[in-house]
């Protein structure tokens, strides 16, 4: 059968004028140069894509992973500082509980990780607050009279122990 169709071709050519045979081979080696300068490619050519695919392979591989929860808003972390500024005896779970009522979703270990760079000491009471907060005025220690109970002086009350003189 391919016979047939070269056949047809061949009785074709023998009916064509002149002119259009030359314009016909004239547009077939036309069409024959642009594939095979399209189609041929350098070894060069080879070598440096294959050099780029590397590059690109490894510039890919080395990039830091993106893991593990998404970054929170600044805004967020700048109300976490404000809370624990203005609430001192709060912990990570009273701090973490506000923001939540605000829309926003925070664990604890993510309140607990920017308390700890902002306020390093612990958020629990020294003993100056706790006794303002629990002894009435009038027992409350001045300065001056807890220097002097504290520092070594005996009271009146209680002389202390008695020393044993040698003598």
């Amino acid at each position: 059968m391919p016979f047939i169709p070269s056949l047809l071709a061949f009785f074709r050519t023998l009916t064509q004028d002149r002119a259009d045979l030359v314009l016909e081979n004239l547009a077939l080696r036309h069409q024959l140069a642009v594939l095979r300068r399209d189609t041929v490619v350098k070894p060069a050519t080879v070598v440096r894509w294959h050099r780029q695919v590397f590059r690109l392979f490894w510039n890919r591989k080395s990039q830091p992973a993106k893991r593990g929860r998404p970054a929170i808003p600044f805004e967020v972390i700048h109300l976490i500082q404000r809370m624990a500024l203005e609430n001192t005896t709060w912990g990570e779970e009273g701090i973490q509980s506000e923001p939540k009522l605000l829309g926003y979703e925070v664990a604890d270990s993510t309140v607990g990780k920017y308390l700890r760079r902002f306020r390093p000491h612990h958020p629990s009471q020294n003993w100056l607050t706790f006794l303002r907060n629990h002894l009435p005025l009038e027992e409350r220690l001045r300065p001056q009279e807890r220097r002097a109970t504290f520092s070594g002086t005996r009271n009146r009350d209680f002389p202390g122990p008695r020393s044993v003189s040698s003598k």
